[in-house]
């Protein structure tokens, strides 16, 4: 599929409590298709490389420790070009918080 492609992670909390097949409707509803998906859990060593960027923040350690607390889901989601404008269009004339399958659940404590 050409166009754009992102990565997602539906991370522990969200495992836990059932929501995967939620959260991919929604990425599915959004435009995107699925391309690859893998179930696996981080461990510490690889939350502290794939959160690198954060290191010197206060959160850095809590962000580690959270991520490499249980099974995630890492997809790789894509959308054809074509695609991209009608969503694009749909996401501005909406609250991006509603939009934002990580909020759905509540389970946010930063920005949408």
């Amino acid at each position: 599929m050409s166009g754009t492609r992102t990565f997602t992670m539906i991370k522990p909390d969200a495992v836990k409590a059932g929501h995967i097949g939620a959260i991919l409707e929604r990425i599915n509803a959004a435009g995107f298709r699925i391309a690859a998906m893998k179930y696996t859990q981080l461990t510490k060593r690889d939350a502290e490389l794939f959160y690198a960027v954060h290191a010197e923040r206060p959160f850095y350690g809590e962000l580690v420790e959270f991520m490499s607390s249980g099974p995630i889901v890492g997809a790789l989601a894509a959308m054809a070009i074509a695609e991209i404008g009608s969503i694009m269009r749909l996401q501005t004339s909406r609250d991006k918080c509603s939009a934002a399958a990580r909020c759905t659940s509540g389970h946010t404590t930063g920005p949408c």
